[in-house]
């Protein structure tokens, strides 16, 4: 018995010191990143989203309502429901089924996260091997747009609103901030953390990204670093910084686009509108407003069929250009989202599209709380 026991003994041993040779040898290597080519292929390939995964939040705003009386397709369910109709439970459609897809929006810009996280983890292994810095500098300013961006995300869909009373013992979500892989389960930062994070990250942006060249609206620029950081301040109740920053990018190259000169029939806006900061672009319908709001009249069976509301159309004259641009009509009179156009190659994503006219509105909030009404 003392010796089965003494040989299980060694073999333990042996096993535990071969692990930790393993893991030591490993944890040296750390990477299969050795080009600055191989880490901008991680930021492409893994650090930006393929398409925005939380297209079906945006009808959680009462801009678009589900069309009354229309039968939920042939399951008869509803699958937005608990997100549309703000319920308890936001992941069980109408027939109290899980919609997965809300967890999984969860996990997908988490994984994202992770990517940006080795993303800096590598650059300055990649300093130690000469890769150019300016190069390394903008990955860098990317990435930490990306990283903020998604926790700006995530916070105001899975944690509570800010409020500065509150902020700091409010929960938001988990901060992963490093690329190790921790066996002990995250616990959720405060509000506070998440924002203070975010504006960390953003303000390195900034500064990385610093006279770059601005002409693409795919990848992330200074500008677009500075509009969501006009967004969190106004967000975080600092409207005075709110104000300076919607001015960075208002004096800016990018202009409001004249209505006057738009051609009935054509989206309204593109890749290369003037207006347009920065977009993912995505072929086809997928993951843009028309997605999600379809014409019943031709496909009455369909669950994607919210329309713009009431409330939203009677803000609009009959004269109101916008009125024409922004929306189509169908034949049962629904007016339906198309800013974007209704598909092709070269239709962005209109619900994960930053512009111009979304800093005036920042601005002038900020502007009215502060009661600077000049």
């Amino acid at each position: 018995m003392k010796t089965v026991v003494a040989i299980l003994i060694a073999a333990f041993l042996f096993a535990g010191t071969s692990c930790k040779k393993f893991l030591a040898v490993y944890s040296q290597n750390k990477t299969f990143l050795q080009t600055a080519d191989d880490l901008e292929e991680v930021l492409v390939g893994e650090g930006y989203l393929g398409g925005p995964v939380w297209v079906k939040y945006a009808f959680m705003d009462d801009d678009a309502e589900y069309h009354p009386g229309v039968p939920y397709a042939n399951e008869k369910s509803f699958p937005r429901f608990g997100i549309h109709f703000w319920q308890q439970d936001p992941d069980m459609d109408s027939q109290n089924m899980l919609d997965a897809s809300y967890a999984n929006d969860y996990g997908e810009l988490y994984k994202r996260i992770a990517a940006l996280n080795t993303v800096f983890l590598n650059i300055p292994l990649l300093k130690e091997k000469n890769v150019s810095s300016a190069r390394l500098l903008r990955i860098s300013g990317e990435a930490h747009f990306l990283r903020a961006w998604y926790y700006f995300l995530l916070v105001n869909i899975y944690g509570k609103p800010y409020s500065g009373a509150t902020a700091a013992t409010d929960f938001g979500i988990p901060l992963k901030l490093s690329s190790e892989i921790e066996s002990a389960p995250f616990a959720r930062a405060t509000v506070q953390q998440v924002f203070d994070q975010m504006e960390i990250d953003l303000l390195e942006a900034e500064k990385e990204l610093s006279g770059l060249n601005e002409s693409s609206a795919i990848r992330a620029n200074q500008a677009t670093a500075q509009a969501l950081l006009s967004r969190l301040y106004l967000y975080r109740e600092d409207y005075a910084k709110a104000v300076t920053y919607a001015n960075k990018v208002i004096e800016k190259r990018y202009n409001l686009a004249n209505m006057n000169t738009w051609t009935a029939g054509t989206p309204f806006i593109s890749l290369t509108s003037s207006e347009v900061i920065h977009t993912i672009p995505v072929s086809g319908t997928d993951f843009n407003m028309n997605d999600l709001m379809k014409d019943i009249s031709i496909n009455p069976s369909t669950n994607n069929n919210y329309r713009a509301s009431e409330e939203l159309l009677n803000i609009f004259s009959n004269k109101d250009l916008r009125r024409m641009a922004f929306f189509t009509t169908t034949d049962n009179g629904d007016f339906l989202a198309r800013k974007s156009g209704e598909k092709g190659s070269s239709t962005l994503a209109d619900l994960s599209t930053i512009r111009l006219p979304e800093l005036y509105l920042y601005k002038a909030e900020a502007l009215a709380i502060l009661g600077r009404n000049e």
